[in-house]
């Protein structure tokens, strides 16, 4: 790697002697890269910030006798030794178009600058008797905000690009008969719209006790199942349980029997196939708790096992009980921060994420599907999302047996019609099927 005092002195010259190399330098680093609290050169920086505020005024920032004049006003020039000593630092011949180069190399010295820093608060807080969990929170917080400095802030992207990016897609997504989204075993979101897409918020809303776990679970191990890395953060049921059901789904046994921990010698044995059977599908759970639980730590949660694993699917049961970020965040703020965290991971990691969320209140009192404007605490859920799906209970109170009838309505889809479809719900072993006495719906 080069040095920095290298890439210090060769990112100035390459700026002061090809000034418009200065707006592709600013979406790589800022000031505080060359020097900050952590170290590094500050004067240097000092020098940066001046030069990218003569250029943001419209001065000339490659007439040198202009930018000693600056220096000098500022009080900087006597600090390189005056003009001779600015000019021998900073005037080096250099390519010009190396200008990038020399500014990715003063990014990498400033993040083992600020990892070496990192690693000294943490020596601190020990010191200090932290305890773990906020010690946790606030190292993710850390690493995040180091490593969104890592990437390149460059943004835009044309839209011819954009166009045969989209198209190469499509065309290796036809050649190797793949779909486009990610399998979630539902078979009407497979069909209309590809499942469930990269980048994409997906709200799955619902009364209380109609089935939103069991079905946003269902749909991670069907992700699972079909070879994509998947992570269920679980903030309400515990892990056991979420294995019970797992093992009821794929073992056909009772749920209640598999929790119960009294089997015979058949329920063991199938049991113990299912439970073998999980060691070959990628599905991960969290379990988070304190202030790991607020939707910063979640989403650093997420972008930390997408690292590791390479995350295809991420589901968050459920919105209303993620921790406050800070004590004096009320419920609506809450909220509208979450929702929008949530889009953003989609974006960073590439992957649909799945939100589930309760309902207002006032539809357990009417008997009627819900609609948009049920969505629970915030306008957000609704903004913020690319699909909103609901989940409501058709069965009636005449129904008898173990199956349910639901109707699955997606009431908003960026980029595709509102639909609905009917789904079978088995209480025992808590799994969803399609309906199949033909009330399939393809509109809404």
């Amino acid at each position: 790697m080069i040095g920095f005092d290298t890439a210090v002195d060769g990112l100035l010259s390459a700026v002061l002697d090809n000034p418009g190399s200065l707006a592709s330098v600013q979406t790589i680093i800022d000031p505080s890269d060359i020097g900050d609290r952590t170290g590094g050169d500050r004067d240097a920086a000092a020098v940066f910030r001046l030069l990218a505020n003569l250029h943001d005024s419209g001065k000339a920032i490659g007439d040198p006798l202009l930018v000693v004049d600056a220096l000098d006003g500022a009080g900087l020039l006597d600090r390189f030794g005056g003009p001779d000593g600015f000019a021998r630092r900073f005037t080096h011949s250099v390519a010009s178009e190396n200008a990038a180069v020399y500014a990715r190399a003063v990014r990498d010295h400033a993040t083992s600058r600020r990892v070496a820093s990192l690693a000294r608060g943490i020596d601190a807080r020990a010191e200090q008797g932290q305890d773990g969990p906020s010690t946790l929170a606030w190292l993710r917080s850390q690493i995040e905000s180091i490593e969104s400095r890592q990437t390149d802030a460059d943004c835009v992207t044309s839209l011819e690009a954009a166009c045969a990016a989209l198209c190469d897609d499509l065309a290796a997504n036809a050649a190797n008969d793949i779909r486009s989204g990610v399998a979630c075993g539902v078979s009407h979101l497979e069909a209309l719209y590809g499942g469930l897409h990269p980048s994409r918020l997906y709200v799955l809303a619902a009364r209380p006790g109609a089935g939103k776990s069991s079905l946003a679970q269902q749909m991670v191990e069907s992700a699972a199942a079909d070879g994509t890395p998947s992570m269920l953060v679980s903030l309400e049921m515990p892990t056991k349980e979420l294995a019970g059901r797992y093992i009821a789904r794929s073992s056909g046994l009772n749920s209640k029997i598999v929790s119960g921990g009294r089997l015979n010698q058949e329920q063991a044995e199938k049991v113990f196939r299912a439970s073998e059977s999980a060691g070959d599908t990628p599905l991960f759970i969290a379990e988070p708790l304190g202030r790991a639980a607020t939707a910063e730590g979640i989403a650093a949660l997420c972008r930390v096992e997408h690292q590791r694993r390479g995350l295809g699917l991420v589901a968050v049961d459920y919105l209303q009980i993620i921790n406050a970020s800070h004590r004096s965040q009320g419920e609506y703020d809450r909220i509208t921060s979450a929702t929008r965290i949530f889009k953003q991971l989609a974006m960073q990691i590439g992957a649909p994420v799945l939100l589930l969320s309760q309902l207002n209140r006032s539809t357990e009192k009417e008997n009627r599907p819900p609609r948009l404007s049920d969505l629970r605490s915030s306008g957000s859920i609704e903004q913020d999302a690319d699909a909103v799906m609901f989940l409501h209970d058709e069965t009636g109170p005449s129904a008898r047996g173990n199956t349910r009838k639901l109707r699955l309505i997606i009431a908003k889809m960026r980029g595709g019609e509102r639909s609905a479809c009917h789904l079978a719900f088995d209480g025992p072993t808590t799994t969803f099927s399609d309906w199949t006495d033909g009330s399939t719906e393809g509109g809404f």
